[in-house]
């Protein structure tokens, strides 16, 4: 027996970039306090490391998320895939790309962070 159905959503472009951006505020807030309370003098990388990696987070699941339809039963709430699947999609390679492209400046910011604290 089929529940009856209540509803149904489709994925909204503008609320997923909200929540995006929210994410990336609250993670910048709590590593760059965190980063401060540890007595690390790049305390500013908590900022630019949350929104690069919410930013690339974003952009290799949008097109996954914006792709489920939500089916709303008396009993449940379904999530119905509509799009392709993040296997399948091919921007893999451009957020590898992105991350290894990234990567060395992360790496030297890091060490001469390191290095400073040692110096001291």
């Amino acid at each position: 027996m089929e529940t009856p159905e209540i509803a149904r959503f489709k994925g909204s472009k503008a609320v997923f970039i909200r929540v995006q951006v929210v994410m990336a505020f609250v993670g910048a807030a709590l590593i760059t306090a965190g980063l401060y309370l540890a007595g690390n003098p790049d305390w500013w990388i908590g900022i630019v490391g949350s929104f690069a990696g919410i930013a690339m987070r974003g952009y290799y699941i949008a097109d996954e998320q914006l792709g489920f339809e939500w089916v709303l039963t008396t009993t449940h709430l379904v999530a119905r895939q509509s799009g392709p699947s993040a296997l399948e999609r091919s921007n893999l390679c451009a957020a590898y790309w992105a991350l290894f492209r990234l990567s060395p400046l992360m790496v030297r910011s890091i060490l001469s962070s390191i290095r400073r604290s040692q110096s001291r």
